[in-house]
């Protein structure tokens, strides 16, 4: 029985874009969570990616983190425990307010920081961490190289760890 909910559930890279008012940008976000997913040498994943406010990601914040404060992004792994290890059963809730906000402070295109933020969530989700300087280092550098890989040459991308808002996910 667990080998038909594998291959039923988790065959091949399917995203769901859920926002009431961005269906505009449906196509350009499952793109790039698509590549970051391949990118990252995930083959079977059904990852739901949430377009929210400040306001709906601080409270999932404040119950799920223990943090009581407004992020860009979030991940939350949902895997059932008779799922292979091989499938990624996730969502990525966004913060459309935190990513036009950033975007104009830096002076990059929404999209850009949009895109920026999906792919943190789906690296939180494929085992990286920031929670150490070095561990920080190491998950910006592979964000922003992904992320000039998939926005290509338009991309405003940075070596640097940005010193804008910390992103607490």
């Amino acid at each position: 029985m667990t080998e038909k909910y594998n291959n039923s559930i988790c065959k091949g890279i399917e995203v769901t874009v859920l926002s009431p008012k961005a269906r505009i940008l449906a196509a350009f976000i499952k793109s790039v969570s698509q590549i970051a997913l391949k990118e990252e040498k995930v083959k079977n994943a059904v990852l739901t990616v949430i377009l929210s406010g400040d306001a709906a990601l601080r409270r999932l914040n404040r119950k799920y983190m223990s943090k009581d404060s407004t992020t860009d992004v979030l991940s939350f792994d949902l895997k059932p425990p008779f799922l292979s290890k091989a499938c990624l059963v996730a969502d990525v809730v966004v913060s459309v307010d935190r990513a036009r906000s950033v975007a104009r402070k830096i002076k990059v295109s929404f999209k850009e920081e949009l895109a920026r933020y999906i792919i943190h969530g789906i690296l939180h989700l494929t085992g990286y961490d920031d929670s150490t300087p070095d561990e920080r280092r190491r998950m910006w550098m592979r964000q922003e190289e992904l992320l000039k890989k998939i926005i290509g040459f338009k991309c405003q991308v940075s070596r640097k760890i940005p010193k804008y808002p910390k992103r607490d996910t």
